[in-house]
This record gives structure tokens, sequence and C-alpha cells, in this order.
């Protein structure tokens, strides 16, 4: 129960139209808003924080975040994202085998394969639970469940709005499970050479769960159906869309720790 209990979450930092600031109060951020109690929270209790909107951070408190190894998404409200992400050699350990792995045809060959492999496993799983009844295979590099994801989806606008969420919040997943595990999130295999190269070889796996997700978002009741009309991504539709992601969190991040396994595998395949 203690374990659980202690259990880091992510700090959701939402702008609510009652002026959100955080600052350092020792080894604490103390968040405060208008008209409510201020919260303080343990750093220690933090695995990541994602902030949306206009929400007022002090450097100390990012400084903070960054001694204790926290990566921070920053969500504008036009589809702007930036990452803050502690730049340390303790989160390096793997980074030598894992430049090493790139020389070698045969695992990075492997590596892609074992990608594509779990990715068509998450895909074939979403449609089936999107298209009940319907038996769906998955081939052709993503056409046939490019072809049934957009025969539901809503408008492209729309749907990319709310993607763009899901997809930050599983990347940010994606990063923290890294760091955890001590792997340079920058060097990728598929996507070699470009920042968090690592975490978007990874996310491949897992975009089919943002869709699934998004999909949740707009049909799993009628609270959203007026989205449609007005698409603002207000307090209570991000609140909501949030709520879906949390309660698929725990079978993503445990995904996430087989998938990290398999990783550490392809590097122990060089270092001895």
């Amino acid at each position: 129960m203690q374990e659980e209990y202690l259990k880091k979450r992510t700090l959701y930092l939402v702008e609510k139209g009652n002026r959100t600031t955080v600052s350092r109060d020792g080894p604490s951020v103390l968040i405060e808003r208008n008209f409510a109690a201020p919260v303080r929270i343990p750093a220690d209790y933090i695995d990541k924080v994602i902030i949306y909107g206009n929400v007022e951070i002090d450097a100390f408190s990012i400084t903070l975040f960054s001694s204790k190894f926290i990566p921070i998404l920053i969500i504008g409200r036009h589809e702007e994202s930036s990452i803050i992400l502690p730049n340390t050699s303790e989160l390096k350990s793997y980074a030598k085998y894992q430049i090493m792995m790139l020389d070698s045809k045969k695992i990075v060959e492997s590596f892609i394969n074992w990608i594509k492999e779990r990715r068509a496993q998450n895909q074939k799983k979403v449609l089936n639970s999107l298209f009940e009844n319907i038996s769906i295979s998955i081939e052709a590099e993503d056409r046939n469940y490019n072809v049934m994801i957009n025969k539901i989806k809503p408008s492209d606008f729309l749907w990319s709005r709310v993607k763009e969420i899901m997809q930050n919040l599983i990347i940010m997943t994606i990063l923290s499970s890294l760091i955890k595990f001590k792997l340079d999130p920058h060097i990728g295999v598929i996507n070699q050479g470009y920042n968090y190269g690592l975490v978007f070889d990874i996310y491949q796996i897992y975009e089919p769960y943002a869709d699934f997700l998004t999909f949740q978002f707009f049909y799993a009741d009628g609270a959203n159906i007026d989205f449609i009309k007005n698409p603002d991504l207000n307090y209570d539709r991000l609140r909501f869309l949030i709520d879906k992601f949390e309660k698929k969190k725990d079978d993503i991040e445990q995904e996430l720790n087989s998938s990290i396994a398999q990783i550490l595998s392809f590097l122990r395949s060089i270092s001895t």
C-alpha cells in the first residue's frame, strides 16, 4: 500500500481562467490560483510535468524539476509544443551501446522489424475494438488500418486538434520511461539524427492507442458532440481528454516496460 501511495504521478498544470502560478518552495512546488487554496507538491512525487495554456512557472521550479530528472511538456493553444529535458550524463548510461547498435545492419533491421510487428499488433487490437465482428488484416504498410480509421473519424482539423494532445501525452510517457531506464532518448534508429529520435521510434508502436483514445473523446458518450460546432479545447474538454488517457496510462506503461526490455536486449547483444 505504501509503495502504491508513493508512486510518482504526472503533474498537470492547466489554465482554468483563474491565473495559475507555480513557484519553488524548497523541495516542493507551490501552485496558486485565484479564489482557490494554494497546493504544495513535493517534487519527489512527480515523474513528469504537462503544462497547457497560460500558466506562469518560475525558473527555480524548472531547475528543481531538472535536478530531479523530471521532463516538462508545454502545450500551446495552437498545437505548438515544447519539451524541457534535463541534460546530464546520468541519463545516458547506454548511449555508447546505442550508437554502436547503429553500426550493425543486422540489429538495425531486427529493430525496425520489431517496431513494425508491434505497431501492427496494436493496430489490429484497436481495429478489433472499433469494428467488432469484422475480420481485419494489417498489411501494406498501414494502408488497411488508415482506410478503416478514415471511415469513422471526424474532419482532419477536429481530429488533429485532439490527437495532437493524445500524441503528446503518450510521447511524454515514453520519454519518462526512457529516462527511468537511463537510455538516451535522442539516439533513434528509424529517426536517426532527430531530437528525441528514440522516443519517436517507440511512439510508432503506440500511435494506434492515440487514435483509439481520440475516438473515445469524440464517441464514448455525447459529452463532446458540441465540440464539432465549437472546437475549443477548454478546461472541461481537456480534463475529459486527460481522464481518458489516465485510465489507459497504466496499460501503456506496462507495455512500455516490455518494449524497453527488448531494446536493452538489442543492446546486450552488442555489449557481450
